[in-house]
């Protein structure tokens, strides 16, 4: 698994959630939204987006520090290994020559 992939998915459904959220809490707001953007709309802006660069970097570390990165180059070293039939269980490296021949 690479750290970035956790990252961006996890601050996707961050994002997805707080959307949904300040969409069925903050409706009140919904006929000042022109004079909101008009008057504070590229602070907004810069500010969510500082807000999700944050959380994608913090979850990013967290993820490497984890060591999601390292789980990810095992298993492919594995699969490699695998693949060439230098595994350690010689039937499933047969089996995923089958599957990958079609037989």
């Amino acid at each position: 698994m690479i750290p970035w992939r956790v990252a961006a998915g996890t601050t996707l459904a961050a994002c997805a959630g707080a959307f949904w959220f300040a969409r069925s809490e903050l409706p009140y707001l919904l006929p000042y939204a022109g004079q909101l953007a008009a008057a504070h709309g590229a602070r907004i802006a810069v500010e969510l987006t500082l807000a999700v660069a944050t959380l994608y970097c913090g979850l990013y570390r967290l993820a490497s520090l984890a060591g999601l990165s390292r789980v990810g180059r095992k298993l492919e070293v594995e699969q490699r290994a695998l693949e060439r039939g230098a595994g350690y269980d010689p039937t499933l490296a047969e089996s995923l020559e089958r599957d990958r021949s079609g037989a």
